[in-house]
């Protein structure tokens, strides 16, 4: 079992005023967008950081009757370079509501970006590690 993160923990994650203007100086081969929006999405969601990485452009979505803004966590498909998407259990697979504090910060304006490139339709720009998961060397 793991414990709630502290605010200590908190403020070691996300540095306040100075959260996504520089991410350390070590080279970690991680995109910025994705050092800046995976813990947000994660902190504001509850979702698990494989089903999070593993989100294509085109998972996120929005409600026709309601318009809430939501990314589609499911093991349907693929991920964007090919690979079946997984889950950890069958409760993982669930609409997560994009938090509205997200949605002010530019959460969709990145979206869109990313959007535009026809040759990588992931939502972040991750690769694989040598047991085939997109978040375990992101999560180091």
């Amino acid at each position: 079992m793991r414990l709630p993160f502290t605010d200590e923990d908190l403020a070691k994650i996300f540095p306040g005023k100075n959260y996504g203007v520089d991410f350390g100086r070590t080279a970690t081969g991680f995109d910025d967008d994705a050092k800046y929006w995976i813990p947000l999405l994660a902190t504001f969601s509850g979702a698990r950081l494989e089903g999070i990485c593993q989100l294509r452009t085109s998972d996120i979505k929005t409600d026709e009757a309601t318009g809430i803004i939501y990314a589609d966590i499911t093991e349907d498909g693929a991920a964007a370079d090919g690979v079946r998407k997984r889950t950890k259990s069958r409760n993982s697979v669930r609409p997560i509501p994009i938090h509205s504090k997200l949605l002010q910060i530019g959460f969709m304006d990145y979206v869109a970006e990313r959007s535009k490139d026809a040759s990588d339709q992931s939502l972040f720009k991750l690769k694989r590690d040598k047991q085939g998961r997109l978040g375990k060397g992101f999560s180091n």
